[in-house]
This record gives structure tokens, C-alpha cells and sequence, in this order.
């Protein structure tokens, strides 16, 4: 007895039904895996670029360029950290980025209260997987 028919069994579902399922399932699949190859491949061509810095309309290499081209934090490096940040910008339409003790950090999860006439106030922001 196999999965799909133990999965029948216990749902008492016909053939046809299981094998609309299983053909629904593997299209969600299928189409799940195009958008995470079509993220990856944005997301690693973006990993190739470089972030200028400026003050007073000069390009300048300081803190600011380090974060954004060298090590954003001890944990990533300056690709990685751009890989999760296109990615949560691609699949998720939003992504944001926190600067705590001089080092940048990307939100897995926070609550935003947006007004029209003030600025956006962010709570329960955290960091982590």
C-alpha cells in the first residue's frame, strides 16, 4: 500500500479524484519552482552589483559603502545579505532594513502602522529566522 492510496483511503476519495490532486499539487510545484529560479536569478545578478555611497554629490567609500559592498553584519556577507533582501522583496512586495549598533539587519517579521500625514512607525520588529 503506497502513500497515495493510504491518503485515499483515509479521505475515501476515487481515482479520479486522487489523481486530480496529485496533478494539482505537482502544478503548484512546478510553478512554485519557476518563481523561486526566476528570484534566485535577479537576486544573484543583484549580488553582482556595486552600491555607491555619496555626500555632497561625491562619491565616498566609508562606513556606509562598507555595510552596503563588504559585510553588512558578522553574520552575512555583502552578498548574501542582498540575496535574502531581493528575495523577501520579490516574494513578499516589501523588505525591511533595520540599522542597529552599526550594522544591517534585515526583518523577518514586524507590525507597520502607516499614516497618510505621518511617517510609517514599525513594531515588534524582529530579527531572526
Amino acid at each position: 500500500m503506497g502513500f497515495v492510496d493510504w491518503i485515499k483511503s483515509w479521505f475515501h476519495v476515487t481515482d479520479a479524484e486522487a489523481s486530480y490532486f496529485v496533478e494539482l499539487a505537482a502544478q503548484n510545484v512546478y510553478k512554485k519552482l519557476a518563481i523561486e529560479s526566476c528570484v534566485d536569478l535577479i537576486a544573484g545578478a543583484l549580488t553582482q552589483c556595486e552600491f555607491k555611497t555619496y555626500e555632497a554629490g561625491k562619491s565616498v567609500k566609508k562606513d556606509n559603502y562598507y555595510l552596503w559592498n563588504v559585510a553588512p553584519n558578522i553574520n552575512q556577507s555583502a552578498a548574501e545579505f542582498r540575496k535574502k533582501m531581493i528575495h523577501k522583496l520579490l516574494t513578499r512586495n516589501d523588505c525591511l532594513i533595520v540599522l542597529a549598533r552599526d550594522r544591517l539587519l534585515i526583518a523577518d517579521g514586524y507590525n507597520v502602522d502607516e499614516n497618510v500625514m505621518k511617517d510609517s512607525v514599525y513594531t515588534e520588529v524582529t530579527v531572526g529566522d
